[in-house]
């Protein structure tokens, strides 16, 4: 599959069409099981140099962009489902040599499209009717961009935050404090329960965090605590990567720079698009031609995103947001054991052998950032 792939992005439109079709007429006469030879037919027609997908869709929607991914999302499903189908509605494996399995895509997908744009564009102009995309608060902007404070040396087009909202705003927001101010990241939990419990601290109890780096600065100067409370263990290991001069700069900022950068690291990370989680789904799940990997594979994926990102993406207007939580937490419970299952596969899909969560995580997020 690596070599197909690599393959492709040498050659010009019609000639990587007859490559895919001489390796997908490879695959249908290999002895792999079945299950294994649809799984990759299926990989190989959603190869990137391929473009299937854009180019059914062609030009018949530039905008919106999220329904134009929405759209691909449900192609894409589409495709796997009749590929993948053995009851004789799918994809014949006796008839791939005689006819090109790339224009049975195609066609299939056509023919499909107009009924999926539809139900599509339908229940986005339903959500949007009902969601008004102004209103999410900019905490970030309120601190950075006025003329009141010198947080940050530049105008909102050029900091990156311009067509930002919600949980990325605010962690752009961050980072771009982090770099103004010069100092190190916040020693984020990596369990998902710490940082919900502490996000819920800082919420209702500002001036505890506040407290916490006061306090952190006390320890590292030597000097007394004169706390009336004991501060959180777990507060104080936020500031672990802080220097005595990291903590003394931080000290003499504004206070809510100091809420605004702990709150963005407590938070879930910004959900990818529908057609990144799905693009790195196909990845992870190519990774092994082993029998019972796809499926440890997708699980595995979903998880790692409930456990480490937002339940929804910040531009979806159309997801009940308390059903995806509660989904959301469903599914993290499971994202110890998965990655256990994961990190022990035969043949080490994940790269190294017994890897930890957050072996798991980095090499998860390196294969979403590389389909991004």
């Amino acid at each position: 599959m690596r070599q197909l792939l690599s393959s492709l992005e040498k050659l010009n439109p019609d000639e990587r069409e007859r490559a895919a079709t001489r390796f997908i007429r490879k695959l249908a006469q290999s002895d792999d099981a079945e299950e294994s030879i649809r799984r990759q037919i299926y990989f190989a027609l959603i190869a990137p140099g391929l473009s299937i997908i854009d180019d059914v869709i062609g030009h018949s929607m530039t905008n919106p962009s999220v329904l134009r991914e929405s759209v691909a999302v449900k192609l894409e499903e589409l495709l796997e489902t009749r590929v993948m189908r053995t009851d004789g509605s799918g994809l014949d494996l006796n008839k791939v040599l005689l006819y090109s399995p790339i224009g049975w895509a195609k066609k299939l997908l056509a023919m499909s499209l107009d009924r999926i744009t539809q139900r599509e564009r339908m229940a986005y102009r339903k959500f949007n009717d009902q969601v008004d995309l102004l209103t999410i608060p900019d905490t970030i902007s309120e601190i950075s961009f006025t003329d009141s404070t010198d947080e940050f040396d530049g105008d909102l087009e050029s900091s990156g935050l311009a067509g930002t909202r919600g949980t990325q705003r605010l962690r752009l927001g961050a980072q771009l404090l982090h770099t103004q101010l010069n100092i190190p990241q916040i020693a984020r939990p990596e369990l998902k329960g710490d940082r919900s419990r502490l996000l819920r601290v800082l919420r209702e109890h500002e001036d505890v965090v506040l407290e916490s780096l006061d306090t952190y600065h006390a320890i590292a100067s030597g000097r007394p605590v004169w706390n009336d409370r004991d501060t959180d263990d777990d507060l104080l290991r936020l500031w672990s990567e802080f220097s005595l001069l990291d903590a003394e700069r931080l000290l003499n900022r504004n206070p809510l720079v100091i809420v605004s950068i702990v709150e963005a690291a407590l938070l879930q990370r910004s959900r990818p698009s529908r057609r990144d989680v799905a693009a790195t789904k196909r990845l992870v799940k190519a990774a092994s031609s082993q029998p019972g990997w796809s499926e440890l594979a997708g699980s595995l994926v979903d998880a790692w995103l409930a456990e480490h990102f937002a339940p929804t993406n910040d531009f979806n207007t159309r997801s009940d947001q308390e059903t995806a939580v509660e989904e959301s937490n469903k599914l993290s419970k499971e994202w110890p054991r998965l990655v256990e299952a994961a990190a022990n596969w035969p043949g080490q899909p994940i790269v190294v052998a017994g890897a930890d969560a957050t072996v798991v995580d980095k090499w998860l997020t390196s294969v979403l950032f590389g389909v991004q």
